[in-house]
């Protein structure tokens, strides 16, 4: 025990001398000693701790603390000041007694703060912008205008803001500026007026780390719904350290947001400026150029549109008055695209260069791209096409300035071409054309022609002329033929000269061959003072050719000959140099029209086709002509031979008759002969059937269809045959008479049958009747030449033979012999077929031996001398020579009765009875065994089948049981057991336990006991002890569940009284899970007790 025990003692000798009484003191001391301490939760400027320690036993040694986690200091007073770096600290202490006995460390956790002082709203380090007037007796500075605000520093760990309330204030914003915290608006409203309250701050910064913060209070002109006003006032301020004077010696600074070169419009332009200490008061900013005054206070972006430099001039101004220096800077607006021109002409004689000329007098040309006929942009001002490439060009181009504003793509269309001077040789001039040289023309001359008759051709291939000439106010006009199709008058006349004009142009031609040919008129309009007409040059786009003076020429592919069928009429035309414009046809005088297509040419008789052409020079064939002939119709041919039969030679004649071309030639055959040209009559005299087959031929080659005529000459009568059968024949036969007449065939057939009345034969004479018949039969012919009469014999047989066996009808034993017998009243048996089960067809001989078991099925059938054979029939003989087999379902033990089922089984000719007895009683008949008897018995049994086979004994020996169920009152249990229920018991329950010492009473009168419970792997042990003997340790763990098991088992002990002890151990194998035993019932050979 703790704390100081006394202990008195002496001592004695063996004489019983006495020591005199003595005493010690045992000082224990088992406990720590327990220190506590004065500390609060905060304190102002300075923190003094003191620590009381106390050990009631052995005392305290000594006390140790430290301050935030510094090093170990031995005392009871820890001292601690306020410090600008840690607001909140923790001292830790523990005690030590003087036997050793340490405390466990104890600390506690305090702040130290500075002691806070309060300013009124009238202190000079607070800064007012503009409109702060005093208010309430000059306690309280109030604004009620926009864009006021108050200004204030302090050093110190803490913020309490205090204001009047009322119901005419509104809200304002207290934002503590450079820091992380979040501005907060502050609603002065309240229903009643209230002082500035030093215990209900509107605004504290909380406790915070020691530093200088600005603090900024925003008018916001804003208030809640119930509010009659949006004034807002400071009343005073608490602050954890000290108010102090807001430091302010920089102007602000002003920047502006927008785009330091060119950019699209409108363009924004915004200034905002900043002061890190009293703030910015105004900003002063134009937008000409201008020094701003004060009268140019900034109040929202400039916003420029107008294209072109914009200079923009700005300063501000703090809270303490310092001016920034002015500023400027230039807004650059660029909204249009580019503008680019061309110096393209309609055309070139030759190269065509193409100058482009962009501009932007903003923010500059970046480049320009062109591309020729849908080609690649190019990047450049310049394009250049060769003059090699005649023909119409179209240019496409823009320009993009430097801010990506895209002219839109412009195009201009030219073609270029070839010129050809008047003195071309190519060019044919005729009539009174006069040379001039002038240096003005193309090569230093031109024609002039007065008066009609004087032409110009030019052939080109291409697809454009232009004629170039001179044109003056003396001169007339002229006409214009284009690929030989006049286009109008063209008039020279101009009121002032000019060399080098497009007088005419052809536009735009499909690529190929043209001729041009223009001729002066001698004519001019009113103003002109002549009718002179110039020729300079010609520009072609293509290739000039030698001009064309020279008529066409067609021809036609018109038949020389007659023909049979419409003819088609081509005509081609050709012309070497302008090439044919058209061809003009007329038929049978009908009117000339333009031939477009093959003329086909149609009807009998002769006509004639007129044709000419013209070339595109206007040059004109001479007219020609062809005639065609058509003849469609074939010729008529007829003959002379007559319909009938004939019995002499007959002599044939043919004619022919044809209206237009005439007929040529005639040809005939006889019995398809090889074709001859008729020439004359003819004879034909053989016997028989003869064909001519002729047709006519035409001059056109209309050949007239084959015709043909039949000749028939006849002197032999017919000869009949027929299929009467030598021998017998099965059924019926159908008996057939084949008359044969090679000329003019057969008339008719009579025929009689067993010498009844004659007939008329049309169809096979159907014999059915069995044995034999005579049927007497003659033909005539066509011309009346009669047969001899004939005869025929029919030997019928249409019964199949009949047979009979001896197979007996029921199941018999083995071997049996089965006999077969055949009868056939006609033709006569031929022989008799058997085959057994499916098997080989044999020729019965002698009867059939059968001897294997079971069923065996004999076919037979017997066929007569003309193949009638006997529908197949069939003999069943069934053998039996093995007895039945009786199984049984006897167990090797049983429970109250025994019901045993016997089950007799026989293949074949099946069971007839069967027998069993128990214990060699008397024999009994059924399929079912019972005894009820307890103890060992033997069941005997056998069956008898059909055909008298019986079978050997069988037997089976079990025990029968009496079934003790656990719920019987003979059943006595010691210690605590349970009931559990499941069907799966005997009788759908058992008992259980699994407590050490529980157990089990059974005593019976008989010769064997069995225990029977379950298995499992929550199952323990037990022991059972029969009439005291030696005990049985049973291990009831299985690793799967087993119910209904028998646990334990006396064997066949003697008959008596016995006594069995069942005890649960409560212990189990490392397996199980448990230490349960189960009883379910208990079978005994004799009865409980």
């Amino acid at each position: 025990a703790e704390g100081t025990t006394t202990i008195s003692y002496r001592s004695v000798d063996y004489f019983n001398n006495y020591e005199d009484a003595k005493s010690v003191d045992v000082l224990v001391d088992n406990s720590t000693p327990i220190t506590t301490s004065d500390a609060i939760a905060s304190y102002t400027d300075q923190a003094v701790l003191t620590l009381s320690p106390n050990d009631p036993y052995s005392g305290v040694a000594y006390t140790k603390y430290r301050i935030d986690g510094s090093a170990w200091t031995t005392g009871t007073v820890a001292t601690v000041n306020w410090s600008r770096w840690r607001r909140y600290h923790t001292v830790d202490w523990y005690s030590v007694d003087n036997v050793g006995n340490v405390e466990a460390n104890k600390s506690a956790t305090f702040e130290v703060k500075l002691t806070s002082n309060v300013y009124n709203s009238s202190d000079s380090k607070i800064i007012y912008r503009d409109n702060w007037y005093s208010a309430y007796s000059g306690d309280v500075r109030e604004t009620n205008t926009s864009g006021d605000y108050a200004l204030l520093s302090f050093q110190g760990t803490r913020f309490d803001l205090m204001s009047r309330m009322g119901p005419g204030m509104g809200k304002m914003r207290v934002t503590v500026l450079d820091t992380t915290m979040t501005p907060v608006i502050v609603d002065l409203y309240d229903n009643n007026e209230r002082d500035g309250n030093a215990n209900y701050p509107v605004f504290s910064t909380g406790d915070i780390d020691f530093g200088d913060y600005n603090v900024k209070i925003d008018f916001l002109g804003s208030k809640n719904a119930l509010s009659t006003g949006t004034r807002i006032n400071l009343d005073e301020v608490r602050i954890d350290g000290s108010l102090v004077q807001v430091a302010d010696t920089l102007a602000p600074v002003t920047v502006f947001s927008g785009p330091a070169s060119w950019a699209e419009g409108p363009v924004t332009l915004a200034l905002s400026a900043t002061d890190a200490t009293s703030g910015v008061k105004a900003i002063y900013a134009t937008s000409n150029g201008t020094t701003p005054t004060v009268a140019a206070t900034y109040t929202a972006p400039f916003v420029i549109n107008t294209e072109g430099s914009t200079v923009i001039k700005y300063y501000a101004v703090d809270m303490r008055g310092n001016t920034e220096s002015v500023k400027g800077c230039v807004v650059r607006v660029d909204n249009s695209a580019p503008v680019t021109n061309s110096n393209v002409l309609a055309s070139y004689p030759g190269t065509a260069s193409v100058a482009l000329l962009p501009n932007d007098p903003n923010s500059g040309v970046a480049y320009t791209k062109y591309r020729v006929d849908g080609g690649t942009w190019v990047t450049g001002t310049g394009a250049t096409i060769a003059a090699s490439q005649l023909g119409t060009h179209k240019i496409d181009w823009y320009s993009v300035d430097n801010l990506g504003h895209v002219e839109a793509t412009k195009s201009a269309s030219f073609y270029i071409t070839n010129r050809y001077d008047q003195e071309d040789p190519r060019i044919s001039l005729r009539g009174s054309w006069t040379y001039y040289p002038d240096t003005n023309m193309h090569a230093g001359g031109y024609r002039r022609a007065l008066s009609p008759g004087s032409t110009t051709d030019i052939s080109f291939y291409g697809t454009r002329l232009d004629w170039i000439a001179p044109m003056a106010n003396n001169y007339g006009q002229a006409t214009v033929i284009l690929d030989g199709t006049p286009v109008g008058i063209v008039d020279l006349y101009r009121s002032t000269f000019a060399n080098k004009q497009v007088v005419w142009s052809s536009g735009w031609l499909a690529n190929g061959f043209h001729h041009v040919k223009f001729e002066p008129t001698g004519t001019k309009n009113a103003s002109s003072g002549g009718t002179q007409v110039m020729f300079d040059a010609c520009d072609v786009v293509g290739t000039l050719t030698q001009a064309d003076i020279v008529a066409p020429t067609t021809s036609d592919n018109a038949p020389t000959t007659w023909v049979n069928s419409d003819a088609t009429v081509t005509l081609v035309s050709s012309d070497a140099t302008a090439g044919v414009s058209a061809t003009f046809v007329a038929l049978d005088g009908s009117a000339i029209s333009t031939y477009s297509a093959p003329v086909i040419v149609a009807g009998e008789g002769v006509h004639t086709l007129s044709y000419y052409s013209v070339d595109k020079a206007g040059n004109r064939e001479t007219t020609r002509t062809a005639t065609v002939r058509i003849d469609k119709t074939a010729p008529v041919t007829g003959d002379n031979i007559p319909t009938t039969w004939r019995s002499a030679p007959t002599t044939v004649s043919l004619s022919a008759v044809e209206a237009l071309s005439g007929s040529a030639v005639t040809y005939y055959s006889v019995d398809d002969a090889p074709a001859s040209a008729y020439t004359g009559p003819f004879q034909i005299a053989a016997d028989g059937v003869h064909t001519i087959a002729y047709r006519t031929v035409d001059n056109a080659g209309n050949a007239e269809t084959t015709k043909t005529a039949t000749l028939r000459i006849d002197k032999t009568a017919p000869v009949t045959g027929d299929n009467a059968p030598t021998k017998w024949v099965a059924g019926s036969w159908s008996l057939t008479l084949a008359p044969v007449d090679l000329t003019s065939g057969v008339e008719s057939v009579r025929f009689s049958i067993n010498g009844a009345a004659a007939a008329t034969y049309t169809a096979a004479i159907p014999v059915t009747a069995n044995g034999t018949t005579t049927v007497a039969y003659s033909a005539v012919d066509a011309a009346g030449n009669r047969e001899a009469t004939k005869t025929a014999t029919v030997l019928v047989d249409a019964l199949a033979p009949v047979t009979a066996n001896t197979a007996p009808t029921s199941w018999v034993k083995g071997p049996v012999s089965v006999g077969l017998t055949a009868i056939d009243a006609h033709s006569g048996v031929i022989g008799t077929g058997f085959r057994i089960n499916g098997g080989t067809v044999s020729t019965y001989t002698a009867p059939i031996t059968v001897s294997a078991e079971g069923t065996t099925t004999i076919e037979y059938w017997t066929t007569d001398a003309v193949g009638n054979r006997e529908t197949t029939k069939t003999a069943t003989v069934r053998i039996d020579n093995t007895a039945p087999v009786t199984a049984s379902d006897a167990a090797t033990r049983y429970a109250d009765v025994a019901t045993i089922t016997l089950s007799p089984s026989d293949t074949r000719s099946g069971v007839s009875t069967t027998k069993y007895r128990f214990d060699g009683g008397g024999w009994q008949s059924g399929a079912k065994a019972v005894v009820s008897t307890s103890g060992t018995h033997t069941v005997e049994f056998l069956s008898i089948d059909a055909a008298g086979n019986q079978e050997a004994t069988r037997s089976a020996t079990f025990v029968l049981y009496k079934r003790i169920e656990q719920t019987s009152d003979r059943v006595s249990y010691i210690g605590s057991w349970g009931t559990y229920t499941d069907s799966l018991m005997t009788s759908s329950t058992a008992a259980y336990t699994f407590r050490a010492g529980s157990g089990i009473n059974f005593t019976f009168d008989g010769t064997r006991f069995e225990w029977i419970g379950n298995k499992g792997t929550s199952y323990g042990k037990a022991t059972v002890t029969v009439d005291g003997g030696t005990p049985v340790t049973l291990d009831l763990y299985s690793s799967g569940f087993k119910y209904r098991q028998v646990l334990f088992s006396t064997g066949d002990i003697a008959s008596g009284r016995h006594n069995v002890h069942i005890e649960v151990e409560g212990s189990k194998n490392a397996s199980s899970t448990s230490t349960y035993v189960y009883t379910d019932a208990f079978d005994v050979v004799g009865d409980a007790s």
